[in-house]
Formats: C-alpha cells, sequence, structure tokens
C-alpha cells in the first residue's frame, strides 16, 4: 500500500501497532465517558491530552510544571483542537489526507470539547472507523480530525498555531499563565 500512496513505511506507532491505534480511536469515548460518570461538572469542559510518546522532552515538562487548566470559557458544542499547517477543505477521505498534507495536519494530542462536542466527536469516529474498516482501511485519529473538519466544519474550532515544537503542543490555549 506505501508504494501507492508515495511515502516511506511510517515509523509512527499507530501504523505499526493496532492496540495503539485502537486507544487513539477511543479518545472521544474517554472524554464523553468522564461527563456520563460524573467526573466532570456539567457545562464543563475536558481537556485531552497525551502525555506519552515524543512528549516526555525537557520543554514539554517545563511548559506544565506548576500550572493549572485555564479556567477561560471555550465555545460550547465545539470540538477544540490544535493545528500543524494549513486546513485542507477537499480532505474527504483518508487517501485524501495521506496525498494533501502531513497526516498530523491536527495533531490530536490536545482536543478539548464540552459534552455536546465530545459527543458528536465520538459520534463521527464511530462512524467513520466503521466506514473505513469495512474497506480495509484504518485511519488514525489525525486523519479522523482532518475530516471532521472538512464534514463538519462549524463543529471544529482551530486554536492558533503556536511556534512551539512546530505546534505540536499547544497546551498554552488551556493553561493559566
Amino acid at each position: 500500500i506505501w508504494d501507492e500512496i508515495g511515502t516511506q513505511l511510517p515509523k509512527a506507532p499507530e501504523y505499526t501497532h493496532w492496540e495503539y491505534l485502537l486507544l487513539t480511536w477511543s479518545k472521544p469515548w474517554f472524554m464523553t465517558q468522564a461527563f456520563e460518570r460524573k467526573l466532570v461538572a456539567d457545562g464543563s469542559f475536558v481537556v485531552w491530552v497525551d502525555f506519552g510518546l515524543g512528549h516526555s522532552t525537557l520543554e514539554f515538562s517545563q511548559m506544565l510544571k506548576g500550572k493549572r487548566l485555564s479556567g477561560r470559557p471555550l465555545e460550547t458544542s465545539k470540538i477544540h483542537v490544535s493545528q500543524r499547517g494549513g486546513f485542507h477543505p477537499s480532505i474527504q477521505t483518508p487517501w485524501d489526507a495521506a496525498e494533501l498534507c502531513d497526516d498530523a495536519l491536527f495533531p490530536a494530542g490536545v482536543i478539548a470539547a464540552d459534552l455536546v462536542g465530545s459527543s458528536r466527536l465520538e459520534g463521527f469516529f464511530s462512524d467513520q472507523i466503521k466506514l473505513w474498516l469495512a474497506m480495509g482501511i484504518a485511519p488514525d485519529d489525525q486523519v479522523l480530525l482532518s475530516m471532521l473538519q472538512a464534514h463538519e466544519p462549524g463543529l471544529v474550532n482551530l486554536m492558533p498555531k503556536s511556534g512551539m515544537r512546530h505546534g505540536w503542543y499547544q497546551l498554552e490555549h488551556f493553561l493559566e499563565t
């Protein structure tokens, strides 16, 4: 398949370990469960932050040290994601994402939403995963976020790109200064 999309065999775990892919697909479910299990107050937001692979740098840990999540309100009923590059509105399929841009256009390491946004994200992920798996394709969470922006542009709030780590972390949008 890698010959067909003109890229090199990736080394990212979501492409080489199916278990990791299942975990990345579960992010919206965990966010929704936080509300359903009353771990998050009604009207609040959940912020999913990956603290794993590639995030154990001194720069990342220093950015977090002594900080708390901000009390600044986010826009309700939306999914807030960071971005690394310009969005391509023509991304409708995983193939489009592979051919048109870096698949980490929207790094899925930071996602914020209220209950409505989390539920809509969970539904979109579920529907798209079932659709593409039936065709033998397993899009990762980053590709799914790119497709979500194309399919439902009003649902996604793109956080402004920062210069830090090519916009990978983007946590400063959610931390108190």
